[in-house]
């Protein structure tokens, strides 16, 4: 029959000797060809008939239907007066396991759909796909899975992932050579990293990030490994000296930037441009924001001899933010929600400003708009705020710089000069002028960079010696940071092993994790994980 060569193999033990279609299911009726049996206690054949018994399995759907597997199963006497079984059930276990109500070819199928979709996602396909079941149901076949054995890899690397951001954090474990998950720990302590590496001696070369936690559990279970620090922290952290730098003498620069001639610097950055407009009764200077007034604050307590905790615990603000302001005259700008390219259209503005003073504001952004300006109507009226454009104002007034973040200049700093763009150059160019310390922390970030590209590990303490030469104490705190962990950072300039691999199986962790909703406990967040490592990585 054509429905029994759908259903079956040339292989299988089964014949079809009944079909049903009833209501969107399609119902088979099967029996063995088998004329004996096998006890499984004894495992004696017999012969010996005591009757049949129906037994109904779901299995693959077929055509939009569900399938449903009636099977005409036998009973036999057992032969063996010795074992305790006097009948005994046939069995299938090469299609259904004992005491199971689904093929194991649709078990199969569903394991598949719960690793990779979870309990509730996976019960919404298996619903599109004609297949009844729910998602407890889904969850409880991940459990029922034993993890399997693993051969650890001689490289592994581990990182951090958080069950609950700044509450608490477990370790995944990751084989850099076969690009999977190896295990997953429920926390991050050097003596539950030191208990996993101790039985695993074969291991010669751990990837991790700077925290001290792993490299001292590393080091007590593996004192052969060689550890090798991640690069793109390295990066970071010497991103995040050079932004400190840049805030400490961004208003210093800006302060410079503003006496260029027009057109001196970067298209992206405003030029000064005095606009007389009609006479009005000169209005008194505006009361200081509370942000400037909470750095005067702050600068007067530092003069007066104050500690940074002592100023924060006083003013109730974070040591880092203390650490900020005591170098600055006026706070720093806040950060827009995105960037736009209102500066390109600075000419165009002051041009519009000269030739009619009594332009609005509101017809000044409709005409820029239709030129192709991305921001909005509230981040223009901002920057033309200190222009001072009311009717009746006799003064002069300027038009704003437009600054630049220290967070994207930072990146800049740390590209080659082929790698920045036109204005980009002349943005790094001119703030390097305009600092000495800025244009030294430029060379030294490429030195350090240089380092990494060409595995130039060799030349670490030469770099971190020029660094404690120079005057510039944000890359000296960086560099004394590299010499507590001095073996792992010349590794990591060295050796091509990279944690970054262990970053993205740490994305797909997040992934499943917030997928699972209140059910991602962490015995079944770590077999999801290992047992559907494989199935990830299918295209």
């Amino acid at each position: 029959m054509v429905s029994e060569a759908l259903a079956f193999g040339s292989t299988d033990l089964f014949e079809l000797i009944g079909f049903q279609k009833m209501d969107n299911q399609a119902i088979l009726t099967v029996q063995s060809r088998n004329t004996q049996g096998a006890c499984p206690s004894c495992q004696q054949s017999s012969r010996q008939l005591h009757s049949y018994y129906r037994r109904k399995i779901n299995d693959l759907p077929a055509f939009g239907n569900k399938v449903c597997i009636e099977v005409k199963a036998r009973k036999w006497y057992c032969q063996n007066e010795d074992c305790s079984r006097i009948i005994f059930t046939e069995r299938f276990s090469h299609f259904i396991q004992p005491f199971k109500r689904c093929s194991d070819r649709l078990r199969e199928k569903l394991l598949t759909i719960a690793l990779l979709m979870g309990g509730n996602a996976g019960k919404r396909l298996c619903r599109t796909l004609s297949i009844a079941t729910s998602s407890s149901s889904l969850i409880r076949l991940i459990h029922s899975q034993a993890l399997p054995e693993q051969a650890t890899s001689h490289a592994l690397g581990i990182d951090d992932w958080a069950f609950r951001k700044g509450v608490n954090y477990g370790t995944v474990v990751v084989d850099l050579e076969q690009h999977r998950i190896v295990d997953l720990l429920p926390d991050r302590e050097a003596q539950t990293v030191e208990n996993w590496f101790k039985p695993r001696q074969e291991v010669s070369v751990v990837s991790r990030d700077r925290f001290s936690r792993y490299a001292s559990g590393v080091s007590n279970a593996l004192p052969q490994a060689a550890q090798v620090a991640d690069r793109w922290h390295l990066l970071k952290n010497m991103g995040d000296a050079l932004k400190t730098l840049l805030e400490r003498k961004r208003q210093e620069i800006i302060a410079a930037q503003s006496s260029l001639p027009v057109n001196e610097f970067a298209t992206n950055q405003v030029e000064i441009v005095e606009v007389q407009a009609a006479p009005m009764e000169v209005q008194s200077a505006p009361e200081p924001s509370p942000r400037l007034k909470l750095v005067q604050q702050v600068r007067e307590m530092h003069i007066g001899g104050k500690t940074l905790r002592a100023i924060a615990r006083e003013l109730r603000i974070s040591r880092n933010t203390v650490r900020k302001y005591i170098f600055l005259h006026e706070p720093p700008k806040k950060k827009g929600v995105k960037s736009t390219n209102l500066g390109s259209y600075s000419d165009y503005l002051q041009a519009r400003m000269l030739e009619d003073n009594q332009v609005e504001v509101l017809q000044l952004f409709k005409e820029i708009k239709a030129q192709g300006y991305n921001g909005g109507r509230t981040i223009l009226y901002e920057y033309l705020n200190s222009y001072g454009k009311r009717r009746g104002s006799q003064r002069t007034v300027k038009l704003p710089v437009l600054s630049w973040k220290a967070s994207s200049v930072k990146v800049l700093l740390c590209k080659k000069e082929e790698q920045l763009s036109e204005k980009d150059k002349v943005l790094v160019r001119d703030i390097c002028e305009k600092s000495e310390d800025v244009k030294e922390a430029r060379m030294l970030a490429l030195k350090f960079r240089d380092m990494m590209e060409n595995r130039q590990g060799h030349l670490l303490k030469e770099w971190i010696d020029e660094v404690g030469a120079s005057s510039i104490r944000e890359l000296k705190g960086f560099a004394k940071g590299l010499l507590s962990d001095i073996e792992a950072v010349q590794n990591a300039l060295t050796l091509p092993w990279s944690n970054g691999q262990v970053e993205g199986q740490i994305n797909k962790l997040k992934t499943v994790k917030r997928q699972m909703y209140g059910r991602a406990g962490f015995e079944l967040l770590k077999k999801r994980m290992i047992l559907g490592s494989d199935l990830y990585h299918q295209n």
